[in-house]
């Protein structure tokens, strides 16, 4: 081989390695810098969609809480009619206080995704009790709005108003 040759192999030989090296960088750093913003992009999608389970089961438990003991209908043997009438009082107010706290926390899970779903801006501020006639259509109106929630969830940008918020 002539030295004109052999430099031109070497040179071409250089340039490849060069090439690869370059392209195994740039993967490197592509992948090191979309791992974290999609992973990010996740935990906020998942954030949306555990925002919406927690108001869905929150308005479920206050349909359940509903539902309170009335207490003992018979007296139990031993004990007195004061201390059966304490008891069906003891059980009634603790079912009423339990349903009171349902309809609390059910309307802080509403105001965590009132932002996504503005229908439920009204039962979180106009009333203080949730209706069990009303309850089935806020829960298909929450349920309906989740995937327009979650895809307001931008990769790159600032989560986008919803088309119900005016844009």
């Amino acid at each position: 081989m002539t030295p004109g040759v052999l430099r031109r192999v070497r040179h071409t030989v250089a340039v490849v390695q060069i090439s690869a090296a370059i392209i195994a960088a740039s993967v490197a750093l592509v992948v090191a810098f979309l791992t974290p913003t999609v992973t990010s992009l996740r935990a906020r999608r998942q954030a949306v969609h555990d925002k919406f389970d927690a108001a869905l089961s929150a308005l479920l438990l206050v349909q359940a809480s509903r539902q309170r003991p009335q207490g003992l209908k018979a007296t139990p043997a031993g004990w007195t009619p004061q201390e059966h009438r304490a008891l069906n009082l003891r059980t009634a107010e603790s079912g009423f206080e339990f349903h009171i706290k349902c309809t609390a926390d059910a309307k802080v899970a509403l105001a965590a995704i009132a932002p996504y779903v503005p229908e439920v801006r009204d039962y979180i501020t106009s009333k203080w009790e949730l209706r069990e006639d009303e309850e089935p259509e806020l829960r298909t109106k929450v349920d309906a709005r989740r995937a327009a929630a979650v895809k307001s969830e931008r990769l790159f940008l600032a989560r986008r108003p919803l088309p119900s918020q005016g844009v």
